[in-house]
């Protein structure tokens, strides 16, 4: 009987534990805002690498025209909040295959500007891939703000 009350207070241990570290506050005072995708994709009509941004509804649909410049029949452009949201994207620029890809990994609010941190993925050397032209993307929506942007590739 003793052996299952140790058990138990490990086990509750732990559970408290895992919570406290769960819910542990960033001490740098940096703040990991939600953030949503928007679109993501491998066919942007922009060729430069690099961050976009728009902050308004006027911005978004100059930027949404000239990333939706190459297709055929152009993509309705996504919904935003305008009141509460803005659209920042990820361009990974011209690749020479398919297989690459953008990811918004994390936003995070810092006390002088906003850091996304972004993740690029290749295909591996002797990966088969299609010889074709891509130019990967990600746009999400974040959190209205004033501070600068930047991006972390990582």
């Amino acid at each position: 009987m003793r052996s299952i009350s140790a058990a138990l207070a490990y086990f509750a241990l732990f559970l408290l534990a895992t919570c406290v570290a769960a819910c542990k506050s960033n001490s740098s005072g940096e703040k990991t805002p939600a953030f949503r995708d928007v679109s993501r994709g491998y066919d942007s009509g922009i060729d430069a690498r690099g961050l976009v941004i728009a902050p308004s509804r006027e911005e978004w649909s100059k930027l949404w025209n000239r990333h939706a410049s190459r297709t055929l029949q152009k993509p309705k452009e996504p919904e935003v909040d305008w009141s509460r949201e803005m659209v920042v994207g990820v361009l990974a620029g011209e690749r020479p295959t398919a297989g690459h890809a953008v990811h918004v990994e994390r936003v995070v609010r810092e006390k002088d500007r906003v850091v996304l941190e972004v993740v690029e993925t290749r295909p591996s050397k002797d990966a088969f891939v299609p010889q074709v032209i891509t130019h990967p993307y990600h746009f999400v929506a974040i959190e209205r703000t004033d501070l600068p942007i930047e991006l972390v590739w990582k």
